[in-house]
């Protein structure tokens, strides 16, 4: 059995929960309580020992409890280069390019991009002789290469990552200017020049917003409501769409397309210029104007109602896992931004967020937005710093722009740190966290301190339990009075917060352990001042750090002021794709495809290509599974929403690329054949049969990567609807996934509360020996300094006498 067990122990992800159940057996020690609900004592002295052998140890390299323990805390490094002071740049371009020059990935990139090996190094050479000699000196050469990019880096950008970036297409720029040809001619081969003006030809965009001619058709009138968090911005944009002949609202997440969906439909908004009906209306309180459309940051006043027949307007939603029609020509649409259409003709469109127009993975959507929408009035709802780079958008297109500044409804201040102790938390407090294990360690650690119950939100987290977990925390009757959270918090979910408290200002980034940017600081401090719950309860917000000396850095980051955004993202295209892979040699592949369109495009300084760090890896895999694919379809599955750091999902994705690009269709039930997924589905159904109660974490780590796995194959069937025809069933297993989630996590909150009164009114029982022993909670009473056992007949006659009344009704 102990093989058996080194066994289980060295492949746990393979087995499904139900054949791993009588392994569990021997890595728990149970029993039950007279519920009929286990509670879990880890670790036999047999499976300690297989865990202790030098074997064990060497084939399994322990993962710390707290993995940043022993990690020295940086800051990002950053390319702080003023994009005013071209001296500056000229001189950092030069004592740089030598250093970038010798990188032999640099080398790699370029023979990928068709440079033959041997004049690889004579072209850099060349270049750095050049830049050493002054040719980029002048004013002219400075605007000539766009130089000015050196000083549009963001804080997401580690400096010789985005340097790279920049040379590699000066490089380009510099080679394919006719004047150097005779020059260059003298140390590398005239196809090799000719093959690199092709390329750079074939990756340039002189003006993005030519490439949406519906929109420049279209004599557009832009608004911008920009403001902090809960300030009210996006409230007469939506007022705007409400009282639009045709509209569309586009937001970043699925939640809030949704959220709008329901509230145009159910006639929440008010229309504008439509004034509400005064008959039984009451005016309403500070806090109600703070805390209602608060996903939004859309104070009502008294503008906005709960679901007035008067007011309802047809609405759509359309997303990419989800498509709900009300009427085919319903006359407004609320969408996520990625799925927005550039051929039809809208009276309003509100986009949401507008900030993320800079996100170095999905900025390019918020930019064809602005750019392409074709719309007589357009409404862009987010951050001050956003301002900049969209009036420089307009300048080429020449639309109108108006910006409307709004300030926060509600003050947000610095409160006292707690010093460590979670005795100080309070209901209505929000913990954040950086990490899944830390969420829930923190979770099961204050209900036990505090007998509070704890709602949870992080990212791998399907939106729909968010939302619900949510709703729970917002409950001022469902006894969840703590929220415990990621930066997820961050967007999308409406959240009456009076405190946050930073368990920690770092974050791990896969490498070492950085402290918070600017912009999330603020973002996650400012979801403080929606509390609203208790009717004599002040409007505002307050925000503080769990450990003393974290308190410092919140005071300087939120002291500071966000720089303006850079630039705007530019997505990969596939008419620019085509032209790009005919530039490159036939076998260069689909990573050199994209990394040219990231490195050697050249557009106006203002833009800049999306590159996620994981493109270059995205690429290699979906190149090599679907080899023969036609680009569009590569295409669609490197922007497809993969989870590509979820390992449990590796093995599917890899499955359906090859599946679809040997047959073509791919069947939902192929797909799952061979994972743990339904096995693991069924087995936490069979437990829904009994009273909420704690399950194996990975439990809930195995079903998050079947929603995740559901979620690509709908979005995949939206585009491709012959080919992933199953629609039907991922809806209802997606709906069974996420009831058996939401009770798992109801499982761990009621398995917690009662685990801290059965702890305190008796002692447990080891199976394995038979042996009673006596909680610390009874010795500290008792005052006795060491354990004292007792045979397990008495115990258990005493537990029956002290249990609580309400584990024994239970």
């Amino acid at each position: 059995m102990q093989n058996a067990l080194g066994i289980y122990s060295r492949c746990p992800l393979p087995l499904p929960l139900n054949a791993r159940r009588p392994l569990l057996t021997l890595h728990y020690a149970t029993r039950r309580f007279r519920s009929g609900q286990p509670t879990f004592k880890k670790f036999t002295q047999s499976q300690s020992s297989i865990r202790a052998s030098p074997s064990y140890a060497q084939e399994h390299p322990r993962k710390q409890s707290a993995p940043f323990r022993n990690l020295e805390v940086v800051e990002r490094p950053q390319l702080n280069l003023s994009p005013d002071n071209p001296q500056e740049i000229i001189d950092y371009f030069k004592s740089h390019v030598g250093r970038w020059s010798e990188s032999s990935k640099l080398k790699k990139r370029l023979h990928s991009f068709g440079v033959p090996k041997e004049d690889v190094d004579p072209l850099l050479r060349q270049f750095v002789k050049a830049v050493h000699a002054g040719d980029f000196s002048s004013p002219q050469a400075y605007d000539r290469y766009n130089l000015v990019r050196f000083g549009l880096s963001s804080e997401e950008d580690l400096p010789d990552d985005y340097t790279d970036v920049v040379m590699t297409g000066i490089l380009y720029d510099w080679t394919s200017d006719p004047s150097h040809q005779k020059s260059l001619e003298s140390v590398i081969s005239s196809s090799t020049i000719t093959s690199i003006q092709k390329l750079f030809e074939a990756a340039r965009i002189d003006t993005p917003a030519n490439m949406f001619p519906h929109a420049r058709k279209v004599r557009r009138k832009v608004y911008m409501h920009v403001g902090p968090t809960n300030s009210g911005k996006t409230h007469n944009a939506l007022r705007a769409l409400a009282g639009a002949r045709t509209g569309v609202y586009a937001g970043p997440l699925r939640l809030l397309a949704h959220e709008i969906w329901t509230r145009l439909n159910r006639g929440d908004i008010v229309p504008l210029g439509v004034e509400q009906d005064p008959a039984g209306a009451s005016p309403p309180t500070t806090s109600a104007i703070v805390n209602a459309d608060s996903a939004l940051d859309a104070a009502p006043s008294t503008s906005t109602v709960k679901g007035n027949p008067k007011y309802a307007r047809p609405c759509n939603m359309l997303t990419g896992e989800e498509h709900k029609i009300v009427m085919d020509s319903a006359p407004l649409l609320s969408c996520t931004v990625e799925m927005l259409t550039y051929s039809g003709l809208y009276d309003v469109a509100v986009v949401d967020e507008i900030q993320m127009i800079a996100s170095h993975e999905r900025g390019h959507a918020w930019t064809s937005a602005v750019l392409g929408l074709c719309a007589k009035e357009i409404h862009l709802c987010g951050e001050e710093t956003a301002v900049p780079i969209v009036e420089a958008l307009l300048k080429d297109t020449e639309d109108e722009l108006v910006v409307k500044r709004y300030q926060r409804l509600t003050p947000l201040s610095i409160d006292k740190p707690l010093g460590g102790n979670l005795r100080k938390i309070q209901k209505g407090d929000c913990v954040v966290a950086f990490s899944r294990n830390r969420i829930f360690d923190l979770k099961k650690r204050i209900e036990e301190t505090t007998g509070m119950r704890c709602a949870i939100v992080y990212g791998k987290l399907p939106s729909e339990i968010r939302s619900e977990q949510a709703d729970l925390f917002n409950d001022p009757n469902s006894g969840y009075d703590v929220l415990i959270g990621s930066d997820a918090i961050g967007m999308g979910l409406n959240l009456k917060i009076r405190r946050v408290i930073f368990e920690t200002v770092s974050k791990f980034n896969g490498k070492e352990l950085e402290y918070l940017s600017l912009s999330q600081t603020k973002q996650i401090a400012g979801r403080a001042g929606r509390y609203g719950m208790l009717k004599d309860e002040k409007p505002g917000g307050f925000v503080t750090t769990l450990k003393d000396d974290d308190l410092k850095f919140l005071h300087e980051k939120l002291g500071q002021q966000p720089r303006p955004l850079p630039t705007a993202r530019l997505g990969p295209e596939v008419d620019s794709g085509h032209r790009i892979a005919k530039a490159l040699r036939l076998d260069a592949g689909l990573e050199a495809a994209l990394s040219a369109q990231i490195y050697v495009s050249k557009a106006p300084p203002i833009y800049r290509h999306s590159a996620s760090h994981l493109l270059s890896d995205i690429a290699m895999k979906v190149g090599a599974w679907g080899q023969d694919l036609p680009l569009e379809d590569l295409h669609m599955f490197v922007i497809a929403p993969f989870p590509w750091r979820d390992r449990r999902s590796l093995d599917i994705i890899q499955k359906l690329v090859q599946t679809y690009a040997r047959t073509m269709y791919v069947g939902l039930r192929d797909l799952l054949d061979g994972t743990s997924f339904m096995a693991d589905l069924e087995f936490m159904e069979g437990e829904m049969s009994n009273q909420p109660h704690a399950v194996p974490r990975y439990a809930i780590e195995s079903l998050e990567s079947f929603h995740r796995s559901l979620a690509f194959y709908a979005w995949l069937a939206f585009r491709k609807p012959v080919s992933f025809s199953d629609i039907e069933e991922v809806m209802a297993l997606k709906e069974r996934v996420e009831r058996a989630l939401h009770w798992g996590l109801e499982g761990l909150t009621k398995s917690t509360a009662k685990r801290k009164a059965a702890n305190q009114a008796r002692g447990l029982v080891h199976e394995q020996d038979k042996i009673a022993f006596t909680s610390a909670y009874e010795l500290k009473k008792r005052g006795h300094k060491k354990p004292q056992y007792t045979p397990i007949s008495e115990v258990l006659a005493a537990q029956k006498q002290s249990l609580p009344a309400s584990l024994e009704s239970s």
